[in-house]
């Protein structure tokens, strides 16, 4: 991202077009970075709750995936309804669903009010899904800073014939040797203080393990363990101690809350993250093909700086042009590997 700065007129271009120039410039400078072959896998990916292998799907398991579009589509879609009824437009409809087994929510204001109403009412209407989602981000930001507190270096499989065999499959690491761990920093800067073939203690799950450290398969001069982690989910949460404290004294019901607040990080973890990404991915200038409420944002903007005509012609150009930038991130290195590799 720091690069993109660096250059005066896309700052300048930046600042006029807020956040959804910035994610559009993002995908460019990514997509330049593809073409250059600098970037090797892609940029863009779909969420999905399957685990595809070497295709360009995030996969996240299917509870989380769930309440996580539960949540924001929720709040996403009533707070459509919300605006618009506050502009005195009625929703004709309001309510979620299922599609298989992926929620679907859906607001639907009169159109016919819509269409007569101001420029300024429409796009406030167009903006407020986008605009809760971030404030979702925000709350539950907060909410999970006051709550919980790093507890440890958590992986989730182990690397054949290598010194980790000894450790059970999944775990959360609390301690290497005398050293706390907290965090996966914290892990990364303990272990690099040793050497291949040292012996070090390691405690799992609660349970201590000695184990002999091999060497690095691409630097023999480093240590290696073998334990394989999740992606960007590497450090445990847990409830804070002054809270646990506090509700232990509650007996067998606080023990309940207990268990449930910790259960319930990486089901927050995952609805601030999506509804960021999903906030992000909506502001975009796309109503063709894929109707986005930027897409109709965009076009209430043309409409102030040019014709009618022209309002639809660019406003179908910018759909296009970013919807393939954006399929571009997600398959151009397959591409490029296929081409000119």
């Amino acid at each position: 991202m720091t690069g993109i700065f660096s250059n005066p007129l896309i700052a300048l271009i930046l600042t006029l077009t807020g956040a959804s120039g910035l994610i559009f410039s993002l995908l460019l400078y990514s997509s330049k970075l593809i073409i250059s072959k600098n970037l090797t896998q892609s940029a863009v990916q779909l969420v999905l709750p399957v685990n595809i292998p070497n295709a360009p799907v995030f996969f996240l398991p299917l509870e989380y995936f769930l309440s996580a579009i539960f949540v924001i589509v929720i709040v996403h879609e009533f707070s459509h309804a919300f605006v618009s009824i506050a502009h005195n437009i009625k929703v004709k409809s309001v309510g979620y669903g299922f599609l298989a087994f992926l929620p679907l929510g859906f607001a639907e204001p009169d159109e016919a009010k819509i269409r007569k109403a101001h420029s300024v009412v429409k796009s406030r209407i167009y903006a407020a899904g986008s605009f809760s989602n971030m404030l979702l981000t925000i709350l539950l930001l907060l909410i999970t800073f006051l709550i919980y507190t790093p507890a440890g270096f958590n992986y989730n499989g182990l690397i054949e014939n290598m010194p980790s065999s000894i450790l059970p499959e999944k775990g959360t690491i609390t301690q290497l040797n005398n050293i706390s761990i907290k965090t996966d920093y914290d892990f990364y800067n303990a272990i690099i203080n040793y050497a291949p073939n040292q012996t070090i203690n390691l405690t799992v799950n609660n349970q201590k393990y000695n184990l002999k450290l091999a060497s690095n398969p691409q630097n023999s001069s480093l240590p290696f363990i073998g334990i394989k982690t999740e992606k960007y989910i590497t450090t445990e949460k847990s409830i804070k101690p002054e809270i646990e404290y506090v509700l232990s004294k509650l007996g067998f019901i606080g023990e309940g809350i207990i268990n449930f607040i910790n259960y319930l990080y990486l089901h927050l973890f995952w609805i601030l993250n999506l509804s960021f990404a999903i906030c992000l991915v909506n502001i975009l200038p796309i109503k063709h093909v894929l109707p986005l409420d930027g897409g109709f944002m965009f076009e209430e903007l043309l409409k102030k700086i040019t014709s009618k005509k022209n309002t639809k012609k660019y406003s179908y150009y910018a759909s296009v042009i970013t919807l393939l930038i954006i399929l571009f991130n997600i398959i151009g290195p397959y591409l490029i590997r296929i081409f000119f590799d």
